[in-house]
């Protein structure tokens, strides 16, 4: 029905990672992120098709939250989490479906209105991008808050917030070794936050990428992220980018900090 389960396995998709990166996720971690990405489409269905407000669908999506969180375990198993996903989404869709006494027939009817509505209301290209990019960053920062900054070695640029962090200590990617990362964001312009790390890692090498500099524990002088990716993902790190004229990627902060380390 109302696209639960293609948002939540969109979820699933941006949360692979932690599968590579930790056991487990918590109860509260999974539930606050499924209520970000099923509310507004779960309200959009029910005034849509049933004419609901939105008190009395907050009403019914609460209960059928705390119904279905029950079933959940306090510790989500990072290699299950697609499949805990897909039974919470229908868990939801079920009860929801309950509460409202929604037939069948109802919902092959609510399937076309959403579809029409859609068609009515078609986004432009760049608003479906920034969209998707608010949902991304979503995923990550909820990923993130179970990170802790204290474990990153090299400096962290002062005010900046976290968008992400991958602190797997053994993650792979095929055979390639991949190091602990952060990314940080900052409104901070990118040479103020380039001159930082010049005085902060006077020994590191810079090379010029698209958009911004990387600073390099170790690289060959001919160093190309392409053509090193092994030597980029397994060595310290700081990759500066300029992200001020990015109209859709540039909402968290005008400069992107991402910062490799060993633990």
């Amino acid at each position: 029905m109302f696209k639960l389960k293609y948002l939540l396995l969109s979820i699933a998709i941006i949360l692979l990672p932690i599968q590579g990166q930790a056991s487990s996720i918590s109860k509260n971690a999974f539930l606050s992120m499924a209520k970000k990405q099923i509310w507004h489409e779960a309200q959009k269905l029910a005034q849509v098709c049933f004419e609901l407000d939105k008190h009395k669908s907050n009403k019914v999506l609460t209960q059928s939250f705390a119904t279905c969180s029950q079933k959940l375990e306090e510790n989500i198993d990072g290699s299950q989490l697609e499949v805990e996903l897909t039974h919470f989404t229908d868990c939801v869709q079920m009860e929801f479906n309950h509460d409202l006494a929604l037939s069948q027939e109802m919902l092959f009817q609510c399937d076309e209105k959403m579809a029409m509505a859609e068609l009515e209301q078609e986004k432009p290209a760049d608003q479906v991008l920034s969209d998707y990019a608010n949902f991304i960053n979503a995923g990550l920062k909820a990923h993130a808050s179970q990170s802790s900054i204290d474990d990153v070695t090299l400096p962290l640029y002062p005010n900046s917030q976290v968008v992400s962090h991958l602190s797997n200590k053994q993650m792979t990617i095929g055979d390639i070794n991949v190091l602990p990362a952060i990314v940080l964001a900052t409104n901070a312009d990118f040479d103020q936050v380039r001159h930082f790390y010049q005085q902060k890692l006077p020994r590191y090498k810079e090379f010029a990428i698209d958009n911004g500099i990387i600073f390099m524990e170790q690289a060959p002088v001919n160093f190309n992220i392409l053509s090193h990716f092994a030597l980029y993902t397994s060595t310290p790190h700081v990759l500066i980018e300029d992200m001020s004229s990015n109209r859709i990627n540039n909402k968290e902060g005008k400069t992107k900090i991402e910062i490799s380390y060993h633990d």
